[in-house]
């Protein structure tokens, strides 16, 4: 943690590897640095609290920090103040829209997450969400007074990253929130791996983008991940346990039935594009594995 003291003292000499003296000026350099450092600890929302004159003194060094956006799409007033109050406690900057067609009038604006009530008045919140996946992978997270773990599925099938059921606490949705933004936050690497040839799969990672007979496929992220995980061993069965570690960012967090879900939900997406083709085989007691002979 930064503390206080650090804007008066400014950073040690490492060359010291000793007390900083009383009278030591820091750098341009140095404030840059340790402004830097304290900039990606707010972006990512780490259990910091910097004191009032230690922003003042890196404000003219941080120059990439912002409030991040929250669209909340939610038709009860009193539900939807509490939430906006919570997050803009907490340093976000939420938008609120009481339709879904308000929300898809102002997603243009750019958010960096969305909170949606699965029942609206104009469409229900499972609906908006395909809408908006229809373009962006902008994470989600549902609330719903439907407590059914099926209704819990269909929300992450569909593409949702969390779901929280109705009453909820604002500050546990402000946690998840935190939560979804640094797990969507981490970049992936780029890992050039060549797909087998044969498949009529192209793999894109800097694009996030996977061709299927020519066709670009719609995928949610974690689909795709699914996708370019099978794609890498065409025929190799991989357990339920073994596909949430390697495509899930918090394993602990998903239950089997959520592989299940987008499994079923990516391959529909496949069969739209060649219905007489099963792309992923289904390994009783086992798991799942890709297609290796087409």
């Amino acid at each position: 943690m930064v503390h206080s003291q650090d804007v008066h003292r400014g950073a040690p000499n490492c060359k010291d590897h000793g007390a900083v003296p009383e009278n030591h000026t820091p750098t341009p350099d140095s404030l840059r640095l340790v402004a830097k450092a304290l900039e990606w600890a707010l972006s990512m929302h780490l259990p910091i609290r910097p004191v009032p004159s230690m922003l003042i003194a890196f404000s003219p060094f941080m120059t990439n920090l912002r409030k991040q956006r929250i669209l909340i799409v939610e038709d009860e007033p009193s539900i939807l103040d509490n939430i906006a109050y919570s997050l803009e406690t907490e340093g976000f900057d939420p938008v609120g829209c009481t339709t879904g067609g308000d929300a898809l009038g102002r997603f243009d604006e750019g958010f960096d997450l969305a909170v949606l009530d699965v029942g609206l008045p104009d469409v229900s919140g499972f609906e908006l969400c395909k809408e908006i996946r229809k373009t962006s992978l902008l994470p989600i997270i549902f609330l719903t007074a439907r407590a059914s773990e099926l209704d819990r599925i269909v929300g992450l099938e569909i593409g949702g990253d969390d779901y929280m059921v109705k009453p909820f606490s604002p500050r546990e949705l402000s946690a998840r929130v935190k939560a979804v933004l640094r797990r969507c936050g981490e970049p992936e690497p780029i890992i050039h791996e060549p797909t087998p040839s044969g498949l009529p799969l192209q793999i894109d990672d800097e694009r996030i983008q996977v061709t299927y007979y020519s066709e670009i496929l719609s995928l949610s992220s974690t689909e795709f991940r699914l996708l370019r995980l099978f794609a890498r061993h065409p025929g190799r069965v991989y357990t339920r346990t073994q596909l949430m570690n390697s495509v899930w960012k918090e394993p602990e967090a998903a239950m089997e039935r959520t592989v299940d879900a987008h499994i079923k939900s990516l391959r529909a997406k496949m069969k739209a594009v060649k219905p007489e083709i099963d792309p992923i085989e289904t390994h009783r007691g086992m798991g799942y594995a890709l297609k290796e002979r087409w």
